[in-house]
Parts: C-alpha cells; structure tokens; sequence
C-alpha cells in the first residue's frame, strides 16, 4: 500500500469516527447571521448586531462604496450600507467574514496548500456571481456564497495532513486526498451551521446532489470551479471540467476560454475586489 492510500485510509476512518474536529463558526459571527437569516428582522436589528463586529461593519462600508455598488454619495453608517445592499448581500459579506476567520492561515507544511485552496475559492466565488448575474435568473449572491464554502470541507483535513506530517505525503498526494473527502466534510459542516439546502448541495458531488435540466447554483459553481482553475492551476482544470451538458444548461460553449466572455470580465473584476475588501 503507498503512502498515498494508507493516508487515505486513515483519513476516511477518522472521518467515520468522528475523529476530525468539524470548524465552527465565531460566535460573534454566528449571533449576527442568525439575525440577518430571520425574514422577519428589520435593517435597525441587523444594523444592532452588525456593531458587534467593528471590523466586519468596516468591511461592509467597504464593499458598499466600491465600484460595485456606490453611488454619487459616499455611505459612511452601517444602517445605510444595508438599505443600499440588502439583506442578500449583507448575508454574504457576513459568512465570507466568517470564512477570513475560519481559514486561519496554518504556518506549518499545509500553509502552500491553504494559500492555493483560498484563492481559489475566491476566484470561484467571484466567477460563480457574475455567471449568476449574466446567464442565469439565480440570485448571484447566492451563487457567490456557494463559491465561498465550495472547499470548506478542505479545513479540517488541512489540519488532520498537518498533525500527521510524513516526509512522503507530498502536495499531489495531500490535494487528492482533499478532494476525494472534502465533500463528505462540506457537506456536514454546512448542515452543523444550518445553511439552506441549494448552498449545502453545492458541496455535494456525483449522485449524491440533485439535478435538474434548468440550472441551479451546484451547475454555477463547478463550472466556476473549473474556470477558476484554468486561471490559478491550469494543470487540474481537464480533471475538474464538468459534463457538456452543464455547460450547455448555462448556454456556454464548453471550449470557450473564460478570458474571451466579455460579458462576464467587468462583473467578475468587481466581484473580486469586493471580496478582497
């Protein structure tokens, strides 16, 4: 047996075991998108428990004058910032916070490897709300949260590879088994922090996600998945490509190189800047 499999092989028992610690969201952050979930709160409780996190309401007052929603007026109070946005978007910008602080960056052998897995869920979030917004009728912020918590389930297996450093257990070896589990762990994770359905089936792959002939948010996000690679590790991309008919579904040409799609550059470039704020 090579490192690899008995590797493996010890990841998915821990993961049958309970052995791997699932993350959980700050506490702050949790109290906050518990407010921002309930369709009964007004902009005046959201705006009570956005003070409670003075570097998120920052954040927000960013996103809020960036090119991608300022207006002629600078917005300078969190209330303002949520009338302007919506709840949708505020949503959002609260669980990629949480997602800033989740990812704490690891410092031993598993920091490359957070470092490509985080970019690239920043790219896929920010590719996956512009396909929303220009070829579909799916909410795009949706979209780009699906893009966001895409890999969360890499985090605890990004600790279990670092506690059991072996010399042989190289980056190929370590990226195979975060994507043969991560799935299984996303999947958990999202249903522990009680995301809705559509964000939770994103993570999920093969038989175990629901599918239909119109679009939905899981289509979105692997084609981003995709797309994101051919720009950050063009290597993988071939691996990760999804059925033509997914393309189809989103009326994209499968062979049609992302950089090409004029209607998606302006959106995705703000995107990623409101997600680097």
């Amino acid at each position: 047996m090579d490192i690899q499999t008995d590797y493996l092989k010890q990841v998915e028992q821990a993961i049958a075991g309970g052995g791997l610690v699932l993350p959980t969201m700050p506490d702050t952050i949790l109290r906050i998108k518990k407010v921002v979930d309930d369709p009964d709160a007004k902009a005046a409780d959201i705006s009570a428990a956005l003070v409670s996190d003075p570097t998120l309401v920052a954040r927000i007052l960013k996103v809020v004058n960036s090119p991608m929603y300022r207006t002629s007026k600078e917005i300078e109070h969190v209330h303002q910032a949520i009338s302007r946005l919506g709840n949708k978007v505020i949503k959002s910008l609260v669980v990629s916070h949480a997602m800033m602080q989740i990812f704490v960056q690891p410092s031993g052998i598993t920091k490359p490897l957070f470092e490509k897995i985080h970019a690239h869920s920043l790219e896929m979030a920010a590719i996956s709300y512009a396909m929303a917004k220009a070829l579909t009728k799916l909410n795009p912020d949706d979209a780009l949260l699906g893009g966001l918590v895409y890999n969360i389930g890499c985090l605890p297996l990004l600790q279990c590879i670092e506690l059991e450093k072996n010399d042989q257990l190289d980056d190929e070896a370590a990226m195979q088994i975060l994507k043969t589990n991560k799935a299984t762990l996303g999947e958990k994770i999202l249903r522990s922090w009680e995301f809705p359905a559509g964000i939770i089936n994103v993570v999920m792959s093969g038989d175990n996600r629901a599918t239909s002939d119109k679009p939905d948010l899981a289509d979105i996000v692997s084609v981003a998945n995709y797309y994101a690679l051919t720009q950050i590790d063009s290597s993988k991309a071939d691996s990760e490509k999804p059925d033509v008919s997914i393309f189809k579904k989103l009326g994209l040409d499968p062979d049609a190189d992302i950089a090409s799609m004029e209607e998606l550059e302006t959106v995705i470039k703000n995107a990623r800047a409101m997600l680097s704020s």
